[in-house]
């Protein structure tokens, strides 16, 4: 088919795609084509799209109907897979230029606009000789032994056989392991326990555990599966805290500009000491440190441990929370500006998605903000 002929039948697809009037055979070869093409401009006729805010809704409206997305009040609702949506992306990444052009089907067309891409693996280790390493970002996390590898097994430093130097091997050189904004990785410690680290998180360890206890330090967000040694205490230290653990899953949040610092109990048991405070935690419960108080609630469990499974997991969370997930994830600026009226956000959403996606999505729940791009900062505006 002569690419003139074959973009005139993706314009007529694409246009009854959004009529809902495609058949199954032409909802398929439309999906192979996206599969391949998706940043291909689509022209759309002005019959179909009359106006750049009808355009707009026919576009949210056919999305979040794929998605089964529920709306109720001044809180969202999302059920099943958002990135699944065919066209998700035309939603934030595209919007549409109407030019008089004396209804000429050019005179309608997608424009790509700025956009802010997800998180990925991302870190930088420090040594105990104070050598950076930027961890490559083809793997999802490194693993601690007698030498430093990435967790398919390949070596992380380029020396002799691969083998780190004696004073890697001593348990009072610590290394710090990095995750900026916008990043994701994890550890497995000399011990075998397991640390997944969130955006914007740093975690210090020894290269080697000591014969009595296993100490490390975080700052930020991790969840932690702890291998058992009923000699070697594990301990981690966080915001004036101290978490104390035998063998066990939990999160902790300790992100230094959060107003509470959580730990959330998934099995097993810990005690959580903050100042002349200690709280013991059973599973499914958490821990919060806040205004120099020390107490235990219900934990929702999927909720703190969502980020760990690619998922933004809101529950009746207030905005300014909600916002500073984001922040982290997608490294942006978030500016409140004017009375913004307090919004909660329940559902959960991938984060997979590209930020414009995301926000199209929090703009049903009636949030209204804009996207200011300086140079390569990005900051999001939130307006009443």
């Amino acid at each position: 088919m002569a690419k003139n002929e074959r973009n005139r039948r993706m314009q007529d697809l694409a246009s009854r795609w959004l009529n809902g009037s495609l058949s199954e055979v032409e909802q398929q070869e439309f999906d192979e084509w996206f599969s391949i093409s998706a940043e291909t401009p689509i022209y759309i006729q002005e019959d179909i799209a009359s106006s750049k805010e009808m355009h707009r809704r026919k576009l949210l409206e056919k999305v979040y109907r794929e998605a089964k997305i529920r709306r109720r009040s001044k809180r969202i609702r999302i059920y099943g897979a958002v990135a699944a949506i065919l066209l998700a992306s035309f939603v934030g990444i595209y919007c549409v230029i109407y030019e008089k052009a004396g209804g000429n089907v050019e005179g309608v067309h997608f424009v790509e606009l700025e956009d802010v891409a997800p998180g990925t693996n991302k870190a930088m280790l420090t040594l105990a000789d104070g050598t950076i390493v930027d961890l490559s970002a083809d793997q999802e996390g490194i693993v601690v032994g007698q030498e430093i590898t990435y967790t398919d097994g390949r070596p992380v430093l380029d020396t002799n056989n691969g083998e780190i130097n004696e004073e890697l091997h001593d348990s009072a050189s610590l290394m710090i392991l990095n995750i900026p904004k916008g990043g994701t990785y994890r550890v497995v410690l000399s011990d075998g326990t397991k640390v997944w680290l969130n955006a914007a998180s740093s975690l210090k360890y020894p290269a080697v555990f000591s014969s009595n206890e296993r100490t490390i330090e975080l700052e930020g967000e991790g969840y932690f599966e702890v291998a058992e040694d009923s000699k070697r205490p594990f301990k981690v230290l966080c915001g004036g805290q101290e978490i104390n653990v035998l063998g066990t899953a939990f999160n902790v949040l300790a992100y230094p500009e959060e107003k509470e610092m959580k730990t959330t109990l998934v099995n097993g048991s810990l005690n959580v000491s903050a100042r002349q405070s200690s709280v013991r935690l059973k599973p499914g419960e958490e821990s919060v440190w806040a205004d120099n108080r020390l107490y235990t609630q219900i934990a929702d469990i999927e909720r703190a441990t969502g980020w760990k499974n690619g998922l933004f997991r809101f529950s009746n969370t207030e905005l300014k929370t909600a916002m500073m997930e984001l922040s982290r994830w997608y490294n942006i600026e978030i500016e409140y500006r004017g009375a913004v009226p307090v919004t909660y956000f329940s559902g959960e959403i991938e984060r997979s998605l590209h930020l414009s996606s995301v926000l199209d999505i929090l703009k049903e729940s009636g949030l209204n903000f804009k996207l200011e791009v300086r140079g390569k900062t990005h900051k999001l505006v939130i307006m009443p």
